[in-house]
């Protein structure tokens, strides 16, 4: 009887139950491609995510995200730059035995360097942008996830005001979850 007791208990941690209320940080590495998209520009960057986030439920949570993307964006008169996401996070999940699919849609600002180029007159340009990618989470333990997703991005040029990209996104990373932030 025992023994039923505690296999019940392991497996019901390793089908995502008991993750409401507990705080995660996420951290993804992506790869951004135009080349698949209807788009004004044509290019790839690599970057990074972090987000921290609240599970509000087993199924759903919330967070800030922020990260860099490398040589993101280009247009005529300027150079790629370096973007510093902004974003809103939220997330949905359906969980299972050791796996989780997910959609997770994010949105906000893709803050660039607002400095003059030094090879044009031109400036960086900021985005304003959202994305939403489906993935799988597998259960490494009952604490830590590996992700995988694939999604569709949409940034809009603030600066220039006339260079849009639409882009996909490739992220690969893990999640950590604990049970409060101590600051």
């Amino acid at each position: 009887m025992f023994l039923g007791a505690v296999t019940t208990l392991w497996a019901q941690d390793y089908r995502g139950e008991g993750i409401g209320r507990l705080w995660e940080y996420r951290l993804d590495g992506n790869l951004t491609t135009t080349h698949f998209t209807k788009s004004d520009t044509y290019d790839q960057s690599l970057g990074f995510d972090l987000t921290m986030a609240y599970n509000i439920t087993n199924v759903i949570s919330t967070g800030f995200s922020t990260g860099l993307m490398h040589d993101f964006g280009r247009g005529p008169g300027y150079k790629r730059g370096d973007v510093i996401p902004v974003l809103g996070d939220l997330q949905f999940r359906w969980n299972f035995y050791r796996a989780s699919l997910f959609i997770e849609g994010r949105g906000g600002l893709l803050w660039g360097d607002l400095t003059r180029s030094r090879h044009t007159d031109n400036r960086y340009s900021s985005y304003t942008m959202y994305e939403v990618q489906p993935g799988i989470m597998l259960r490494m333990n009952t604490k830590i996830d590996v992700r995988l997703s694939v999604g569709y991005a949409h940034a809009k040029d603030i600066v220039h005001k006339k260079y849009d990209e639409n882009y996909v996104i490739l992220k690969l990373g893990f999640a950590r979850r604990f049970k409060r932030i101590i600051l």
